[in-house]
């Protein structure tokens, strides 16, 4: 059985491609969010095995919250995707465990 990943990309075609390398890779994809609203109306709908969050999704909410949300409160494994390495993002990163 394939492992369901969520996928919550603010970039349009980096989600699509993301998308595309995972199926090709025979993962199932659950869902694409490109904003912090729309990841959680995804989780309304049932939970993912996993999930890959874009830490800048351009609104007011982060995929860093959405970490702290997927990582404390349900216990699904994520990991995020970014461009930025700057210190102060990795010391963001770290708060979330």
């Amino acid at each position: 059985m394939a492992l369901s990943v969520m996928i919550i990309e603010d970039e349009f075609i980096i989600a699509e491609d993301i998308r595309s390398g995972l199926l090709a890779s025979g993962y199932k994809i659950f869902g694409i969010a490109h904003n912090y609203e729309q990841g959680i109306e995804l989780l309304k709908k049932g939970r993912p095995d996993f999930a890959l969050l874009d830490i800048t999704l351009g609104t007011n909410q982060s995929g860093l919250e959405l970490g702290k949300i997927f990582g404390r409160e349900l216990k699904i494994p994520y990991i995020y995707v970014t461009s930025h390495s700057d210190t102060a993002t990795l010391e963001k990163v770290k708060l979330t465990n």
